[in-house]
Protein backbone atom coordinates (compact mmCIF):
# COMPACT_ATOMS: atom_id res chain seq x y z
CA UNK A 1 0.00 0.00 0.00
CA UNK A 2 1.15 3.53 -0.78
CA UNK A 3 0.86 5.66 2.35
CA UNK A 4 1.13 9.41 1.74
CA UNK A 5 1.68 11.69 4.71
CA UNK A 6 2.03 15.37 5.56
CA UNK A 7 2.44 17.35 8.74
CA UNK A 8 0.73 20.60 9.77
CA UNK A 9 1.25 22.66 12.90
CA UNK A 10 0.58 26.24 13.93
CA UNK A 11 -0.97 28.72 11.50
CA UNK A 12 1.64 29.11 8.73
CA UNK A 13 -0.34 26.69 6.57
CA UNK A 14 -4.14 26.57 6.70
CA UNK A 15 -6.28 23.46 6.38
CA UNK A 16 -6.77 24.49 2.74
CA UNK A 17 -3.17 23.48 2.09
CA UNK A 18 -3.84 19.97 3.37
CA UNK A 19 -7.06 19.66 1.39
CA UNK A 20 -5.49 20.95 -1.83
CA UNK A 21 -2.52 18.63 -1.53
CA UNK A 22 -4.82 15.65 -1.02
CA UNK A 23 -7.10 16.52 -3.93
CA UNK A 24 -4.23 17.36 -6.28
CA UNK A 25 -2.55 14.03 -5.56
CA UNK A 26 -5.87 12.25 -5.98
CA UNK A 27 -6.40 13.94 -9.35
CA UNK A 28 -2.91 13.10 -10.60
CA UNK A 29 -2.50 9.41 -9.89
CA UNK A 30 -4.25 6.19 -10.85
CA UNK A 31 -2.84 4.45 -7.78
CA UNK A 32 -4.70 3.72 -4.56
CA UNK A 33 -3.26 5.35 -1.47
CA UNK A 34 -3.89 6.13 2.17
CA UNK A 35 -3.46 9.82 3.08
CA UNK A 36 -2.63 10.85 6.65
CA UNK A 37 -2.14 14.32 8.08
CA UNK A 38 -0.24 14.56 11.37
CA UNK A 39 -1.47 17.76 12.99
CA UNK A 40 -2.19 19.70 16.17
CA UNK A 41 -5.41 21.11 14.67
CA UNK A 42 -7.71 19.11 12.38
CA UNK A 43 -10.38 21.81 12.00
CA UNK A 44 -11.73 22.06 8.41
CA UNK A 45 -9.56 19.23 7.09
CA UNK A 46 -11.30 17.01 4.52
CA UNK A 47 -13.05 14.08 6.22
CA UNK A 48 -11.51 11.68 3.69
CA UNK A 49 -8.11 12.39 5.22
CA UNK A 50 -6.91 10.31 8.16
CA UNK A 51 -5.92 12.54 11.08
CA UNK A 52 -3.28 11.63 13.64
CA UNK A 53 -1.51 13.66 16.34
CA UNK A 54 2.02 14.86 15.65
CA UNK A 55 4.17 12.09 17.14
CA UNK A 56 7.10 14.30 18.14
CA UNK A 57 6.09 17.94 18.43
CA UNK A 58 8.81 20.58 18.63
CA UNK A 59 6.88 23.46 17.07
CA UNK A 60 9.37 23.69 14.21
CA UNK A 61 10.82 21.67 11.33
CA UNK A 62 12.45 19.17 13.70
CA UNK A 63 8.97 17.74 14.26
CA UNK A 64 9.47 15.96 10.92
CA UNK A 65 12.12 13.71 12.45
CA UNK A 66 9.42 12.00 14.51
CA UNK A 67 7.88 10.77 11.26
CA UNK A 68 10.76 8.32 10.82
CA UNK A 69 9.45 6.24 13.73
CA UNK A 70 8.55 2.88 12.18
CA UNK A 71 5.84 2.27 14.78
CA UNK A 72 3.62 4.85 13.08
CA UNK A 73 3.12 2.69 9.99
CA UNK A 74 2.30 -0.70 8.60
CA UNK A 75 5.74 -2.17 7.97
CA UNK A 76 4.78 -3.31 4.47
CA UNK A 77 3.74 0.18 3.30
CA UNK A 78 5.89 2.52 1.24
CA UNK A 79 5.72 5.96 2.85
CA UNK A 80 5.64 9.13 0.74
CA UNK A 81 6.02 12.47 2.49
CA UNK A 82 5.00 15.83 0.94
CA UNK A 83 5.59 19.28 2.43
CA UNK A 84 2.41 21.34 2.39
CA UNK A 85 3.97 23.95 0.09
CA UNK A 86 4.20 21.38 -2.70
CA UNK A 87 2.16 21.89 -5.85
CA UNK A 88 1.22 18.96 -8.09
CA UNK A 89 1.16 19.83 -11.79
CA UNK A 90 1.45 16.45 -13.52
CA UNK A 91 0.93 12.72 -13.23
CA UNK A 92 2.56 11.17 -10.15
CA UNK A 93 2.36 7.48 -11.06
CA UNK A 94 6.05 7.15 -11.93
CA UNK A 95 7.20 8.82 -8.70
CA UNK A 96 4.80 6.72 -6.62
CA UNK A 97 6.36 3.56 -8.01
CA UNK A 98 9.53 4.18 -5.99
CA UNK A 99 10.13 1.22 -3.67
CA UNK A 100 13.62 1.94 -2.28
CA UNK A 101 14.69 2.37 1.32
CA UNK A 102 14.96 6.17 1.36
CA UNK A 103 14.83 8.96 -1.22
CA UNK A 104 14.74 12.72 -0.84
CA UNK A 105 15.57 15.89 -2.75
CA UNK A 106 18.92 17.32 -3.72
CA UNK A 107 18.92 20.84 -2.27
CA UNK A 108 18.18 23.23 -5.13
CA UNK A 109 20.95 25.62 -4.02
CA UNK A 110 23.54 23.38 -2.32
CA UNK A 111 25.20 20.79 -4.60
CA UNK A 112 25.93 18.35 -1.76
CA UNK A 113 22.90 19.14 0.39
CA UNK A 114 19.58 17.38 0.89
CA UNK A 115 16.05 18.75 0.86
CA UNK A 116 13.28 17.10 2.85
CA UNK A 117 10.24 18.60 1.12
CA UNK A 118 9.51 15.38 -0.78
CA UNK A 119 10.62 12.00 0.56
CA UNK A 120 9.82 8.31 0.46
CA UNK A 121 10.97 5.46 2.66
CA UNK A 122 10.43 1.99 4.02
CA UNK A 123 9.57 2.23 7.74
CA UNK A 124 12.28 -0.17 8.88
CA UNK A 125 14.96 1.56 6.80
CA UNK A 126 14.74 4.97 8.48
CA UNK A 127 13.73 4.06 12.04
CA UNK A 128 17.34 4.49 13.20
CA UNK A 129 17.17 8.19 12.28
CA UNK A 130 14.40 8.58 14.83
CA UNK A 131 16.09 6.46 17.49
CA UNK A 132 19.40 8.31 17.11
CA UNK A 133 17.84 11.74 17.47
CA UNK A 134 18.38 13.39 20.86
CA UNK A 135 16.96 16.86 20.27
CA UNK A 136 19.96 18.05 18.27
CA UNK A 137 19.20 21.47 16.79
CA UNK A 138 21.18 21.56 13.56
CA UNK A 139 21.65 24.79 11.64
CA UNK A 140 20.04 23.52 8.44
CA UNK A 141 17.17 21.84 10.20
CA UNK A 142 15.85 18.34 9.76
CA UNK A 143 17.42 17.95 6.33
CA UNK A 144 20.87 18.33 7.93
CA UNK A 145 19.96 15.36 10.11
CA UNK A 146 19.24 13.35 6.96
CA UNK A 147 22.59 14.40 5.50
CA UNK A 148 24.41 13.23 8.62
CA UNK A 149 22.46 10.02 9.19
CA UNK A 150 21.74 8.77 5.67
CA UNK A 151 24.36 10.14 3.26
CA UNK A 152 23.73 7.30 0.76
CA UNK A 153 20.05 8.14 0.28
CA UNK A 154 18.60 8.08 -3.23
CA UNK A 155 17.97 11.45 -4.87
CA UNK A 156 14.71 12.25 -6.68
CA UNK A 157 16.32 14.45 -9.31
CA UNK A 158 18.80 11.71 -10.22
CA UNK A 159 16.29 8.87 -10.48
CA UNK A 160 13.47 10.94 -11.98
CA UNK A 161 15.10 13.82 -13.89
CA UNK A 162 12.93 16.79 -14.86
CA UNK A 163 9.97 15.58 -12.78
CA UNK A 164 10.57 17.75 -9.70
CA UNK A 165 11.40 21.44 -10.00
CA UNK A 166 11.73 24.49 -7.79
CA UNK A 167 9.42 27.46 -8.23
CA UNK A 168 12.25 29.88 -7.43
CA UNK A 169 14.97 28.23 -9.52
CA UNK A 170 13.06 26.95 -12.54
CA UNK A 171 10.21 29.44 -12.87
CA UNK A 172 10.61 32.73 -11.01
CA UNK A 173 14.37 33.14 -11.40
CA UNK A 174 14.97 30.96 -14.45
CA UNK A 175 16.67 33.82 -16.34
CA UNK A 176 18.69 35.11 -13.38
CA UNK A 177 22.03 33.92 -11.98
CA UNK A 178 21.91 31.74 -8.88
CA UNK A 179 21.88 34.02 -5.83
CA UNK A 180 25.36 34.83 -4.52
CA UNK A 181 24.74 33.88 -0.90
CA UNK A 182 24.38 30.22 -1.89
CA UNK A 183 27.15 27.90 -3.00
CA UNK A 184 28.11 29.11 -6.47
CA UNK A 185 29.36 25.68 -7.55
CA UNK A 186 25.80 24.67 -8.37
CA UNK A 187 24.61 25.17 -11.93
CA UNK A 188 21.05 25.48 -13.06
CA UNK A 189 21.64 22.48 -15.31
CA UNK A 190 22.31 20.36 -12.22
CA UNK A 191 18.53 20.36 -11.78
CA UNK A 192 17.03 19.98 -15.27
CA UNK A 193 13.33 20.44 -15.80
CA UNK A 194 10.65 22.89 -16.80
CA UNK A 195 7.02 23.46 -15.99
CA UNK A 196 6.20 21.37 -19.08
CA UNK A 197 8.16 18.32 -17.85
CA UNK A 198 7.40 18.55 -14.14
CA UNK A 199 4.99 16.62 -11.96
CA UNK A 200 5.90 18.48 -8.77
CA UNK A 201 6.83 22.08 -7.96
CA UNK A 202 8.58 22.71 -4.64
CA UNK A 203 8.02 26.14 -3.10
CA UNK A 204 10.69 25.78 -0.35
CA UNK A 205 10.59 29.03 1.63
CA UNK A 206 9.03 32.23 0.31
CA UNK A 207 6.85 33.00 -1.51
CA UNK A 208 4.20 30.56 -0.36
CA UNK A 209 1.99 28.99 -3.04
CA UNK A 210 -1.11 31.05 -2.15
CA UNK A 211 0.97 34.17 -2.88
CA UNK A 212 1.44 33.05 -6.49
CA UNK A 213 -2.08 33.08 -7.98
CA UNK A 214 -1.28 31.11 -11.14
CA UNK A 215 -0.45 28.04 -9.02
CA UNK A 216 -3.12 28.44 -6.37
CA UNK A 217 -6.37 27.20 -7.87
Amino acid sequence: MIHIICIKWGDKFSSEYVNKLFKNIQNNTSKEFLFTCFTDNSENINKEIEIKPIPYFTGDWFSKIGLYNKDLYNSSNQIFYFDLDTIIVGNLDTLLEYKGDFILLRDFYRPTGFGSGLMSWKPEAVDFMWKNYKNQKLQRGDQAWCEAQYPTADIWQELYPEKIISYKVHIRDSKKPIRARYNRKIKRTDHPGTLETASVICFHGNPLPHEVPEFWN
